[in-house]
């Protein structure tokens, strides 16, 4: 298994088969994390994560509008066949939702939409809209031994 702990759906964690429904969940997990700024299931361990996620149990914040919470507990429902965008509607169903009315998909598909906040950059290396963090202080990694460094090394002739 690979992949960011909260965004992984039930059905991987529980390995009972997946397809397209596993993105369907990350969207709503992305979706979620944007407007709260934190991820729907989180936890101290991944171990952990996993139980929130195959509970599906997680709080709105207040702030959530209507609309979005709708569009997010489609995404994030456990069963993917009941899944917004798994069912008999599929993109066409997530499409008409009410959190993304208004979008014009023909003028998205063609490369004409108008984007609503346009970002001021100077050059290609400018990083001023980014949030900056500290380097860390200390660095914590085990150090790789002879033998597990080879692994990392397979690809070297290519």
């Amino acid at each position: 298994m690979c992949g960011t702990a909260e965004y992984l759906a039930p059905e991987i964690i529980e390995n009972s088969g997946h397809g397209l429904s596993v993105d369907w969940w990350s969207l709503g997990v992305l979706v979620y994390e944007m407007l709260a700024g934190h991820p729907p299931f989180s936890a101290a361990t991944p171990y952990q994560t996993y139980q929130k996620i195959c509970a599906g149990k997680y709080k709105f914040e207040p702030t959530f509008d209507p609309r979005a919470k709708e569009f997010v507990a489609g995404l994030l429902t456990k069963d993917r066949r009941k899944r917004l965008g798994c069912g008999k509607g599929g993109v066409a169903g997530v499409k008409k939702t009410r959190f993304l009315t208004g979008i014009d998909w023909p003028a998205i598909l063609n490369c004409q939409a108008q984007v609503p906040y346009l970002l001021e950059v100077t050059a290609n290396d400018d990083t001023s809209n980014f949030q900056t963090y500290p380097d860390s202080i200390e660095d914590d990694a085990i150090p790789l031994n002879g033998e597990d460094r080879e692994k990392f090394n397979i690809f070297k002739e290519f």
